[in-house]
């Protein structure tokens, strides 16, 4: 299964604890982050309406999976750490 997060510049600790998280688990997996920046380079354009980076990342996940295969998209948001304190 191929492992996808969504990154944002504005939070990229975040992606690292997800990464690190998944790896703890699963050291092999396959993890690709989705950085927004590098899919304009691809051609991928959004407009700016006020929505965090990864809001449109999530929806490339097929296209970067060729359509094919079991996919999973991750991220880790300043709310999710609420989830695991005290």
């Amino acid at each position: 299964m191929k492992i996808f997060i969504g990154h944002d510049r504005q939070i990229p600790e975040n992606t690292d604890v997800c990464e690190k998280s998944i790896r703890k688990y699963e050291p092999g997996a396959n993890i690709t982050r989705i950085d927004i920046s590098e899919m304009w380079e691809r051609g991928y354009n959004r407009k700016e309406d006020g929505s965090t980076e990864f809001t449109y990342t999530r929806f490339l996940v097929p296209m970067l999976s060729g359509y094919q295969g079991l996919s999973l998209f991750c991220v880790f948001g300043n709310q999710e750490r609420g989830l695991f304190t005290k």
